[in-house]
């Protein structure tokens, strides 16, 4: 959010996230801190204003200040949270050092680093990778320890949150019903419901290391509602991703500077259509601060632009004005225009799909079941159409090229000014577009997967039937290019297979796949199967990175006697999944994990520590005790206790369970 230039109101008390821990916010502070910012900060809320932020026994009312947007205290800090990711200009330790040190060497730097100053986007990936290859090389040493050691200081001395935090998945015997990738590359979103159906859960995976980094808890709602294509939209710099569920679209910052446990988690912004049931169809612009809604609006092309820039903000389809106050919602054009031909009526521009704003924003892109059109979102009319016979559709992720396959043929048209460019005498049941709009995939059932090159209007072949896509994990398809459109992989029945498409394609690697879902190219050459059950990351060449299973295990729970969990209510949270058959306990509060005899070595697989919300870190290279008896357990638990003069529950629930144990 840029508040440079803009006039800045507060009220109620605010709050902000420091060491750590969620704190006072003093009006003094605030004001100096928007000001950082370029803004100018007024004394009380006024609608002289341009906005609002409003925090906790505020008792502001809004109509008082109509058309004035009113953020939450959650934005403010999301706000302040932006500010500082600006460089600092104390560096935490030189990169090219780094890059280049010996483990020795490197103890030397990390002794001496200003670890105040660590910025977990900005150092973590050159201190991980120069630590990954020293344990190539020599082993986990001393520096391992010591980085590990510092990033998960209870105390929270680095940065703006917590150092580093333990994470298993929220989403054990649940079935992920969506799944999309950022437009980096760099992360993966899921979501699905858990056991208590209204109860979903919103989960962020480093695609590098396959490890889960962030998650949303206690986001309630009918998770069934997340079923069909695109209830997860990014916004292009991959910091915002929008949700939609049950008439709303809700926006999060899952970068934003809380604690991943805490209840303080919310929405960042939230469209909302009253009265409204289901999922509703819509698109996120590129900057993720406009929505389009589908809304019958009355007029010729449906639907509402909502600016979410303004925070929380509802409307009624019922209420027959065009424009609310203050510009939250704004509909589409009520009529036709001129170029458009007379003899369509208002039913083909019924969307079946909306496919997104453009890269630039000026258009919106959608399919209905004759057409596929765009808008101009400069006054809400058609820009231009298309005849569109209901097969498949695909905008290419670069905003130049469309195209389109029904019956016999397949058709690229330019996606500025719909204008034919190419066609080809093939049939497609699905398209997959290179993230540079120069190759197009067009998956067959009879003749596998035809490449097309957009600049030559050529075609190849890969012998390969892909895997259809998945209606349960529709986000997903069953072909995927690299990030550099050289390599595409297919997926299929039961297995996924790596081609060169430099030339003729040949085959490269094949590695086994099952279970259902498709599978999409992430950043640093991972490929990601993603199903229904399960989230696989696996290097282009067939190595397995990481594996997720969402499933419930069948066997009990490493803290259950009778029916009961020890675990229960442990904070931050107890129970994570082996296997589809085991269930291991984690301890964050007392460094400690609980698996059964057997598992010690592959618990790093699963659980991983999670540094600014957004990069993993190797559990291995720390010195988390991992132990197969209760018993063991409680020891260190006390031990560590005393070491450290903390309390937690965590002693008291193994305290009880060993009691169970003994009755």
């Amino acid at each position: 959010m840029d508040i440079a230039g803009k006039t800045i109101a507060f009220t109620g008390r605010l709050h902000h996230i420091r060491d750590g821990r969620r704190r006072p916010l003093s009006r003094a502070e605030a004001t100096r801190l928007v000001e950082d910012l370029g803004a100018t900060v007024r004394k009380a809320p006024s609608r002289d204003v341009d906005l609002i932020f409003r925090g906790e026994g505020s008792t502001l009312n809004p109509a008082t200040v109509a058309g004035v947007p009113i953020l939450d205290g959650f934005a403010l800090r999301h706000l302040l949270g932006e500010r500082s990711r600006v460089p600092r200009r104390r560096a935490f330790a030189d990169h090219e050092a780094i890059a280049a040190a010996d483990s020795a060497e490197l103890l030397t730097i990390l002794e001496r680093a200003h670890w105040s100053a660590f910025d977990a986007e900005r150092d973590l990936p050159v201190l991980r990778e120069r630590l990954a290859a020293i344990e190539d090389a020599e082993g986990i040493s001393e520096v391992h320890r010591l980085a590990t050691a510092r990033l998960t200081d209870r105390r929270g001395r680095i940065g703006i949150g917590p150092l580093a935090v333990l994470h298993q998945t929220l989403l054990p015997g649940t079935k992920v019903r969506s799944a999309a990738l950022s437009p980096c590359g760099r992360w993966l979103a899921v979501a699905g419901e858990r056991r208590d159906p209204l109860n979903a859960a919103l989960e962020f995976f480093e695609v590098e290391t396959g490890r889960r980094v962030c998650a949303v808890s206690g986001y309630r709602f009918d998770a069934s509602t997340l079923d069909g294509r695109d209830a997860l939209r990014w916004a292009a710099d991959s910091r915002r991703l929008a949700v939609a569920h049950d008439g709303v679209v809700d926006i999060w910052e899952p970068w934003g500077d809380w604690e991943p446990w805490s209840t303080e988690q919310d929405v960042l912004a939230r469209a909302e259509l009253t009265g409204v049931t289901g999922r509703p169809r819509y698109a996120l612009d590129p900057t993720g601060r406009r929505v389009w809604i589908d809304a019958d609006t009355g007029g010729a092309v449906p639907g509402v632009i909502a600016n979410v820039e303004r925070g929380h903000i509802a409307w009624d389809p019922a209420d027959t004005a065009k424009e609310r106050a203050g510009g939250e919602f704004t509909a589409l054009a009520a009529e036709l225009p001129e170029a458009v031909s007379p003899a369509l009526t208002g039913d083909d521009f019924r969307v079946a799909r909306a496919h997104g704003w453009s890269p630039d924003g000026r258009l919106l892109r959608f399919a209905a079941a004759a057409l596929v059109f765009a808008v101009d979102t400069a006054d809400g009319r058609v820009a231009w159409t298309r005849e569109f016979d209901g097969g498949t559709a695909e905008f290419s992720p670069c905003g130049r090229h469309v195209a389109h396959s029904g019956g016999d043929a397949l058709h690229i048209a330019d996606a500025r000014t719909g204008e034919t460019l190419s066609r080809f005498a093939l049939a497609a049941r699905d398209l997959v577009w290179s993230a540079d709009g120069e190759r197009l995939a067009a998956l067959s059932d009879e003749d596998g997967v035809h490449i097309v090159d957009t600049a030559t209007k050529s075609l190849r072949r890969i012998a390969v039937t892909a895997l259809e896509r998945d209606a349960s994990m529709p986000d997903a398809t069953g072909f995927a290019f690299s990030r550099d459109a050289a390599r595409g992989v297919v997926r299929t029945a039961g297995a996924a297979e790596v081609w060169s498409l430099a030339a003729e394609p040949v085959r490269l690697a094949r590695f086994d796949a099952p279970g259902g879902g498709g599978v999409l190219w992430g950043a640093g050459d991972v490929v990601l199967l993603v199903g229904p059950s399960e989230f696989r990351a696996v290097r282009a060449d067939g190595v397995l990175i990481a594996r997720t299973a969402f499933t419930l295990p069948e066997g009990p729970n490493s803290l259950e006697r009778d029916g009961e969990n020890y675990g229960h209510g442990v904070y931050p949270g107890v129970d994570f999944v082996l296997d589809e058959r085991t269930w291991g306990a984690s301890f964050t509060e007392v460094d400690a994990v609980l698996v059964p005899p057997g598992r010690k070595s592959d618990v790093d697989g699963v659980l991983a520590w999670s540094a600014g919300n957004r990069h993993s870190w190797p559990l291995r290279w720390g010195t988390t005790s991992i132990v197969t008896d209760p018993a063991d357990a409680h020891r260190h638990a006390v031990a560590f206790l005393a070491t450290h003069r903390l309390g937690s529950m965590a002693v008291h629930a193994l305290a009880r369970y060993l009691g169970a144990e003994r009755r």
